[in-house]
């Protein structure tokens, strides 16, 4: 009979100290999600700009502008092609 209510008591306080570890590793989790969640909301708010970054980079009107005044080019005109006679070998 003694040794029947050691073993409740021990089943008891571990049932009991298991609960407490489950409930602490519960918070850890619900604390590592919330985490989580910011993170991704910061990275989807940070590729929604580098989108627009991208988009602007990638305008038409933007890039003739900087060949016309980083580079130096202009609009193409008549095209001018020149045939080569003669083989190389």
């Amino acid at each position: 009979m003694r040794y029947l209510r050691w073993l409740g008591v021990f089943l008891f306080s571990l049932l009991f100290f298991l609960n407490i570890w489950q409930g602490y590793r519960y918070a850890a989790l619900k604390e590592e999600l919330r985490r989580l969640e910011l993170e991704q909301q910061r990275m989807v708010e940070e590729n929604k700009k580098l989108i627009t970054a991208v988009e602007a980079l990638r305008h038409p009107q933007r890039i003739e502008r900087l060949g016309e005044e980083s580079l130096g080019l202009g609009p193409v005109g008549d095209r001018l092609v020149i045939e080569v006679e003669g083989g190389g070998e």
